[in-house]
């Protein structure tokens, strides 16, 4: 009986296998996070340093072959760091082009121009689009490809687990997860 590296290289399938990132080590990736964060925020009169960023930091020592998704209370930097710091963070390391995107426009032709990497803000505030009459949740969409195709996924969202679950259903979540390290943001907004 042949193995399965046999069969694979035989049949020229393709493998399936998650990319791992690095920006560094603990201290590295806290300094580089603070002066992106510092950077692109200029609305901030000052940063609050959460809990939840030091989640991000350890995220960015290793990524493990995973995105973020960062949940949670509003007002707490999630969308600067979805779509501002991990942007930034790949074109400077790795010279990779990240294309944010916000739930409520999302299209089958701007997921296509997101050729390495999903990135989606504010999901759970979308609607359901209709294309050539076959409605369809562009979100669960995305979410989908990137599994199917083990894309890095980055997702923010005020909505809990259970409204994420209750919104998408379970399949999807649990998608999510395999995806994604999830971080929950948690306490009142840091806008003023």
């Amino acid at each position: 009986m042949e193995d399965i590296k046999t069969v694979i290289e035989t049949m020229n399938f393709p493998v399936r296998e998650q990319l791992s990132f690095s920006f560094g080590d603990i201290e590295q990736c806290k300094d580089l996070f603070i002066d992106i964060f510092s950077e692109v925020d200029k609305t901030a009169s000052k940063i609050y340093w959460l809990p939840e960023y030091i989640k991000v930091i350890e995220w960015m020592v290793d990524t493990q072959g995973k995105g973020l998704a960062l949940f949670g209370s509003i007002g707490r930097g999630k969308t600067v760091i979805n779509s501002f710091i991990i942007p930034i963070l790949f074109y400077r390391r790795y010279g990779k082009i990240l294309r944010p995107r916000i739930a409520q426009g999302l299209t089958r032709e701007n997921l296509s121009q997101c050729k390495w990497a999903y990135i989606i803000d504010d999901i759970g505030t979308e609607e359901i689009v209709n294309e050539y009459g076959t409605k369809t949740d562009m979100v669960s969409y995305a979410i989908n490809n990137a599994e199917h195709y083990l894309k890095p996924l980055f997702l923010t969202s005020n909505l809990t687990k259970d409204e994420l679950i209750q919104r998408y259903g379970l399949r999807t979540f649990d998608r999510i997860n395999r995806l994604c390290k999830i971080i929950v943001f948690k306490g009142k907004s840091l806008r003023q």
